[in-house]
């Protein structure tokens, strides 16, 4: 039986090297790949208006809910929920006020008629924000269910 020559038992020493080298790289790499998409992870959901407001109104006294508006000014004035932070979606400054919000909170967005939301969603779920909740709908449903816009009472 032949044994390995010196020069054999460096290619194998180096080929062993480069062989845990590569499975190290890809597992580091495959890790970070991982914690950047866990990053921009978002509990995200459709809620049914009814939902909503049995939400909204079971932690009206919970400052970590907010109910986030999008709609245009004249929309809001012609009526919006209570106690809702109003940001539009349509205003220039839009971006720069839904990243001055608290990414820890959880958001019920409200639109029109459910078409805005889910793009504020995404720009959310990029900013890194935790929990935002599209309203089926939006606030065109809420006033056919004649669901009122004061929850507290």
């Amino acid at each position: 039986m032949d044994s390995f020559t010196r020069k054999q038992n460096i290619k194998y020493i180096l080929l062993i090297v480069v062989t845990t080298i590569s499975v190290l790289a890809l597992s580091i790499a495959y890790s970070g790949n991982s914690l950047k998409k866990e990053k921009n992870k978002i509990n995200q959901s459709e809620l049914s208006v009814q939902d909503a407001y049995n939400y909204l109104k079971s932690n009206q006294d919970n400052g970590n809910v907010v109910a986030l508006d999008l709609r245009t000014p004249g929309e809001y004035a012609e009526g919006h929920v209570s106690g809702s932070v109003h940001i539009s979606y349509f205003a220039d400054d839009f971006k720069k006020k839904l990243t001055a919000l608290d990414r820890s909170k959880v958001y019920l967005l409200f639109c029109k008629a459910g078409r805005v939301a889910p793009k504020v969603i995404k720009k959310m779920k990029k900013l890194g924000f935790k929990e935002a909740h599209k309203i089926s709908g939006g606030m065109k449903e809420w006033k056919a269910r004649n669901l009122p816009i004061d929850y507290s009472k």
